[in-house]
């Protein structure tokens, strides 16, 4: 090995103890094509397993979608392996058919069996997988993401670790590599789609690049590099501002609903794409639909609307007052169910509702909405969901509909039919979280009382969404 490649291996390992790509795991799995890169990745991976204390295995994947020269590579692969001592694991997909099965493109099909593959053997080995990206995938990532119009996410390019996936190489050229390569005499095989000039990454790598570098020196690719790396410090910088933010604007989560303040949330249309791309996944929406297009139509209307939106994969937004909702679902409250004394019922995500008898309190009223004293006449206790034209007769009010009860207090439309519905015999005796019924109000004349109260996560959103939704919202103040 000559001080030449010795450099390129010096800066393999500098960068990933600089970056502690390894992170103490005993086994990596190189994914290899057969290609330039992967071939080199392997090596140099074989060249540092014992320094960093780890086991390599590799990873091979024919997807069935070059003919012969994808059967070749698979061989060249195996005896490659078998010559170095390195264990191999060699996967025969049919891309071409999955795709056809699953309606997806070809190469979407091909990337998620990968994905799928080096999940299982990160699983199986408790290992990390590592790819073969270089600089020059870097820069073209870079190039078609400005193309396609991307954020600063998609330029600031391929995080060098990505979950299991890590990329080792990324810090080398691929003219370094190949050169390496011919000097070790470490042969490696063409993947001759990579000059398919009817593939965009293709034409960027066989066309633009060279242009740039023609028209505006070798260096400027790597001052395109420095500038990934530098959007990527400000991605993760953004990330973690917006995080603490996101906590401080976050009223809470329960049955698959986030509730926010709106004058932080919608503070302008970057904040509330923010929101929208970490709320999402934890309501089980991933971010495929996602785009800076949608974002703004989704936030203008919110603005301006108290009316639910959609924003996609089913899940919604709408505003009331000051509190933003983000949700996939709407709740319903729809059990019956006794609530014995010294116990409580179930709700499921709504919480629990329980039943005390205690003395006459002093105070007739909690200060906590999620607690009622009621007058007892030892009739069962029990929580039944919303009827149309079921009534209910308010503190010193009169008799209404439950419905028009709720909306007279301010609970968020989203809410309406998941408040819990107290009864004792056949009345309404406490509209939970909001009021109890005139005729179970505590009095000097009463002998019995029961303490009632609505605990969980989902009641301690909906007093603080209540809360909100009362206050007034000013887009204009908030947009600034």
């Amino acid at each position: 090995m000559s001080s030449e490649e010795k450099k390129l291996l010096d800066e393999v390992e500098d960068f990933c103890r600089k970056k502690d790509l390894f992170d103490g795991y005993k086994v990596i799995v190189a994914a290899v094509s057969g290609g330039g890169d992967s071939v080199f990745m392997l090596w140099a991976l074989r060249r540092l397993a014992r320094k960093f204390g780890f086991m390599l295995r590799a990873v091979h994947i024919n997807h069935m979608i070059r003919g012969d020269d994808a059967n070749q590579d698979e061989l060249f692969v195996r005896k490659l392996c078998r010559t170095w001592r390195i264990p191999l694991d060699v996967f025969t997909i049919d891309v071409p058919k999955k795709a056809e099965t699953l309606r997806l493109g070809i190469e979407e099909a091909a990337r998620l069996v990968r994905r799928e593959i080096f999940e299982e053997q990160a699983y199986k080995y408790g290992a990390l997988v590592a790819l073969a990206h270089t600089a020059d995938d870097q820069v073209e990532t870079f190039v078609f993401n400005l193309l396609r119009g991307s954020g600063i996410r998609g330029l600031a390019g391929m995080k060098v670790r990505t979950g299991v996936v890590i990329r080792p190489i990324m810090v080398l050229w691929r003219e370094d590599i190949r050169r390496a390569l011919i000097k070790l005499e470490i042969p490696w095989r063409e993947d001759y789609s990579n000059w398919d000039m009817r593939y965009t990454r293709n034409r960027i790598r066989h066309r633009l690049i060279p242009f740039i570098i023609e028209n505006f020196g070798k260096d400027s690719v790597k001052h395109i590099f420095r500038a990934t790396e530098m959007l990527d410090f400000t991605r993760r910088a953004l990330e973690r501002a917006f995080a603490r933010y996101i906590n401080e604007a976050l009223l809470g989560e329960a049955c698959g609903v986030m509730a926010f303040k709106a004058s932080l949330a919608l503070s302008d249309e970057f904040t509330f794409g923010e929101v929208l791309r970490q709320s999402l996944p934890r309501l089980g929406v991933g971010l495929k639909g996602f785009s800076i297009e949608r974002v703004s139509h989704v936030f203008w209307r919110i603005i301006s609307s108290k009316r639910e939106y959609p924003i996609y994969g089913g899940a919604f937004a709408m505003r009331e007052g000051n509190c933003l909702f983000i949700a996939k679902t709407k709740v319903y409250q729809l059990k019956t169910a006794e609530v014995p004394i010294g116990g409580f019922a179930d709700l499921g995500c709504i919480g629990r509702v329980s039943a005390t008898t205690i003395p006459l309190p002093d105070e007739p009223k909690s200060d906590n909405p999620l607690v009622a004293t009621i007058a007892y006449d030892g009739s069962p206790i029990y929580v039944a969901p919303h009827t149309p034209g079921l009534l209910f007769h308010p503190l010193g009010g009169s008799t209404m509909k439950v419905s028009s009860f709720v909306k007279s207090r301010g609970v968020p439309l989203i809410f309406r039919r998941a408040v819990p519905l107290i009864f004792i015999g056949e009345r309404l005796a406490w509209v939970a979280g909001v009021e109890i019924a005139e005729p179970f109000k505590l009095t000097s004349r009463t002998k019995n009382v029961v303490k009632l109260e609505w605990s969980g996560l989902f009641p301690e959103l909906f007093l603080k969404a209540l809360t909100e939704a009362k206050k007034e919202f000013n887009p204009y103040k908030s947009i600034g």
